[in-house]
């Protein structure tokens, strides 16, 4: 009895995950709200790094200010993916 019920188990979840599901959004609806975030996101980044290089410039000794301006350049290659963000984040380090 129990063999039963565990082979219509299986046949019944082989049988529901055969079908495809209905796509309920659709990307264009929603992509303008995306690249939104990113170009906001980017013009504060440059902007903290603008800051932080400007506190760096006027005290170069100042651990903490490199790391803040490694911190903006790790941030900018996670959004750009440009290794060169990647290098400039490990010079202040």
């Amino acid at each position: 009895m129990s063999y039963r019920i565990l082979i219509l188990t299986i046949l019944g979840l082989f049988l529901s995950c055969g079908q495809s599901p209905e796509k309920l959004t659709d990307n264009k609806d929603y992509e303008q709200y995306l690249e939104a975030g990113i170009s906001s996101n980017l013009d504060l980044l440059n902007e903290s790094k603008l800051f932080w290089e400007g506190k760096l410039a006027e005290n170069p000794a100042q651990f903490p200010y490199h790391m803040k301006v490694a911190a903006v350049y790790n941030k900018l290659f996670n959004l750009e993916a440009k290794i060169s963000h990647l290098i400039l984040a490990e010079n202040h380090l």
